[in-house]
């Protein structure tokens, strides 16, 4: 497989660099000058002699370094193909890897794992923030009022707003935030809305409204100096939360989108581009992901929170196995016809790269918000 040929190559690459870094030298290799009068020509020459060896020494260690780390690759390969079915699946759960496809695919996910976790640990890979360019991702899921009877003009406010930090290099969720909020368009909550969400009236009459709490989210990221000295990416599970219920809610209050929400990345679409080669690459929503991923989900759906760490496992998964997420969908207002959302558009890879060096050029330059009982406007230049 070319999991096995690749680790092979490298292995032999590796053994023939230690061979070279370990054959004698043939004397009278090392040309030197020679001086025009006596001098520190002994001092001169023992002190090359002391750097080459130290050199070789250096190298040496490095080839044995990679070499042990292939080896590592290759008998972790051998293992692996040893195997039966159930004894790989098996090995998937215990990882919290996907375990669909024949065994082929699923020995071929393994190797790939195995290999990325080994080179990863050894220092021989990226971190992965260096493959995405963002330091950080903040995974949000709205929760919005709703009605029975769905209408794509039904005035949607969000009611829970949720975020989860993501650090990138770490893999892991590092923090939350949530506040609930008051909707003023239909103040009253629907039945069907409560029970859908767990939202109850008096939690949302006691809120504050909705420009009030996108500031003291803004706050929050002014906090953790996301945006200032750390680049971030929004995370959604779809285009609605972003397209639908962030855009209505500004409109609803008058405000701009802040800049930060113009631009997301859909974990969906990443997690389907990633792992297209299995046999089954169409999910509908986070239960197909996490169930192909051998998750259970954690809380209580369709809470807002609980929903947005959901969606951050996934992440964090995704990020451990190697994926690379992008920026792929933006607000594009107004909107344009014969499009399911008719304010989203995709983003193709130049512009995410572009977008990406923006949001990193600005950190230079990015200064915290004022502090001032006017600073009510939204669309703060925060990436």
């Amino acid at each position: 497989m070319a999991v096995d040929k690749e680790c092979r190559d490298a292995l032999k690459n590796a053994e023939r660099s230690d061979k070279k870094s370990y054959s004698p030298k043939k004397p009278g290799k090392i040309e030197t000058k020679k001086p025009e009068a006596d001098g520190d020509l002994p001092d001169t020459c023992e002190k090359m002699s002391e750097l080459i060896i130290k050199d070789e020494n250096e190298s040496s260690s490095c080839d044995n370094t990679q070499l042990s780390v292939y080896k590592r690759i290759s008998a972790k390969n051998h293992f692996l193909n040893m195997q039966d079915l159930a004894s790989l699946k098996k090995l998937c759960a215990e990882e919290n890897l996907t375990n669909t496809g024949k065994k082929a695919v699923v020995i071929k996910r393994l190797k790939e794992y195995f290999k990325t976790k080994i080179l990863r640990e050894a220092g021989l890979l990226p971190p992965p923030s260096s493959l995405s360019g963002y330091e950080y991702m903040i995974v949000i899921d709205f929760e919005a009022t709703c009605d029975r009877e769905k209408s794509t003009n039904y005035p949607h406010e969000i009611i829970e707003f949720p975020a989860v930090l993501v650090n990138v290099d770490r893999c892991e969720i590092v923090d939350s935030w949530r506040r609930y909020v008051r909707p003023t368009v239909n103040p009253v909550l629907s039945s069907f809305c409560t029970d859908l969400t767990g939202i109850t009236q008096e939690t949302v009459d006691k809120s504050e409204d909705f420009p009030t709490v996108l500031q003291h989210f803004q706050a929050w990221l002014t906090e953790k100096r996301l945006g200032i000295e750390h680049a971030f990416a929004i995370v959604t599970d779809g285009p609605f939360d972003i397209a639908r219920f962030l855009y209505l809610s500004c409109q609803h209050n008058q405000i701009e989108v802040p800049t930060w929400a113009t631009r997301w990345i859909n974990v969906k679409k990443c997690f389907v581009n990633f792992y297209r080669k299995d046999s089954r690459s169409r999910v509908n929503c986070l239960q197909d992901m996490l169930v192909r991923m051998n998750l259970k989900f954690e809380g209580t759906p369709h809470c807002g929170l609980d929903d947005a760490t959901n969606i951050a496992r996934v992440v964090t998964r995704l990020l451990k196995d190697g994926a690379k997420l992008r920026v792929n969908e933006r607000l594009d207002l107004p909107g344009q016809k014969d499009r399911r959302f008719y304010n989203v558009a995709p983003v193709p890879r130049e512009e995410a790269t572009a977008w990406l060096k923006k949001c990193q050029q600005n950190l230079s330059n990015a200064e915290d918000p004022p502090h001032s009982s006017e600073s009510n406007n939204n669309s703060s230049s925060h990436r």
